[in-house]
This record gives C-alpha cells, sequence and structure tokens, in this order.
C-alpha cells in the first residue's frame, strides 16, 4: 500500500508545518508582549497581557493565510558607519604550553 504511505508522509510534512508555524508565533507574542510591557505600552497586568496577546495571535492567524496581510515581524537598518576590517590574530587566544 504504497499510496497510504506517501499520504501519510504527506499528512506528516503538513502537520509538521503548522507545529513550526504555531511555534514561530508562539516566540513572536511572547517577545512582543515582553516588549511591550517593559516600554509601558501596555500594563503587566494578567488580563492587559491575555487581551493583547489574543489580538497578536488573531492577527498572526490571519497573517499566515496564503496571500494574507504583513509579518508580526519587521526591521529597518540604520547604517551607523563604514565596516573596519578588525585583526585576526585579536581573537585567537595564545597557546598554553
Amino acid at each position: 500500500m504504497p499510496g497510504q504511505t506517501y499520504t501519510r508522509a504527506a499528512l506528516n510534512g503538513i502537520a509538521s508545518a503548522i507545529s513550526s508555524q504555531i511555534g514561530a508565533n508562539r516566540v513572536v507574542i511572547n517577545a512582543a508582549i515582553s516588549l511591550l510591557v517593559r516600554s509601558g505600552a501596555i500594563p503587566g497586568d494578567t488580563e492587559s497581557i491575555e487581551k493583547t496577546a489574543q489580538q497578536l495571535m488573531n492577527q498572526a492567524m490571519s497573517s499566515n493565510a496564503p496571500g494574507a496581510g504583513e509579518s508580526l515581524l519587521t526591521f529597518k537598518i540604520n547604517n551607523v558607519g563604514d565596516v573596519e576590517a578588525g585583526n585576526p590574530s585579536d581573537l585567537l587566544y595564545p597557546a598554553i604550553l
């Protein structure tokens, strides 16, 4: 019954992808809530945190749909100067004999 084997492998792959996405969303939401609480954007009480977590989870689930909106993660790159080459010997420890 090779067809069942292929079907099971495909379903396991889909389940793994879903699980991975849920795990990634959890990390993003936990980090976002931590930053929001520490910055004072939301109060640190349980009710406010749960409300914000639910809003972020709803947004994450709707943005994971194919063709959906933006990602929860965005970043901006600021150039603060030229990159200077370092001396490789600064990264080595002298050997102990």
